[in-house]
């Protein structure tokens, strides 16, 4: 497939040696497809998060990669011609960054509103979705 050849990808591996396995075969994947492969995120158009949630270490180090990714693809983003505005949606309390803020703040194409899933803040309501975590474990 020649439509790919341009595009340059990256994959962030986190978590366990199986992880790191299975971007390694990913990357031989998108290299067949013809897709260009870069350990570089500034120069990757598309970036893919690798990650599981079965280890706590392995889920926070994922979270902080995943905030710390979403400020350069919203100020990326914001500097795309044609692109009027770019809305955030379902943020977690917990990912909400000052970085984030400043970039919200200094990019007028992302629009001030966050949609913020307010449920999370309570305990009856998270146990009513059947979601395994408690409001501790998410804002602490």
């Amino acid at each position: 497939m020649t439509d790919n050849i341009m595009q340059t990808i990256a994959v962030i591996a986190l978590g366990c040696p199986k992880n790191t396995v299975e971007a390694e075969y990913l990357l031989g994947i998108f290299q067949e497809k013809g897709f260009k492969v870069s350990s570089n995120l500034d120069e990757a158009d598309i970036v893919v998060i690798h990650t599981c949630s079965f280890i706590k270490a392995a889920k926070a180090e994922s979270e902080k990669c995943i905030r710390t990714i979403l400020d350069k693809l919203l100020v990326k983003l914001s500097k795309i011609n044609g692109l009027k505005w770019i809305r955030l949606l379902y943020a977690y309390p917990s990912s909400i960054t000052d970085g984030l803020i400043e970039v919200f703040k200094d990019h007028k194409k992302i629009c001030s509103y966050m949609d913020i899933p307010i449920q999370h803040v309570s305990k009856n309501v998270l146990s009513a979705m059947k979601r395994p975590l408690s409001t501790p474990d998410i804002y602490y």
